[in-house]
């Protein structure tokens, strides 16, 4: 769950691999729930 606010620190990432390595997909303010990242699409790293 994502409750932080616009601006700062409110943006959550996901990464797909091990040590931030990976493409990786963001939960931004307002989406509350990342139940299933299978839909979520991954930035090429």
């Amino acid at each position: 769950m994502n409750s932080g606010y616009i601006g700062g620190l409110g943006i959550v990432a996901f990464y797909n691999a091990y040590n931030y390595r990976g493409g990786y997909s963001c939960l931004a303010p307002g989406e509350y729930y990342a139940d299933n990242l299978s839909d979520n699409t991954f930035t090429s790293a």
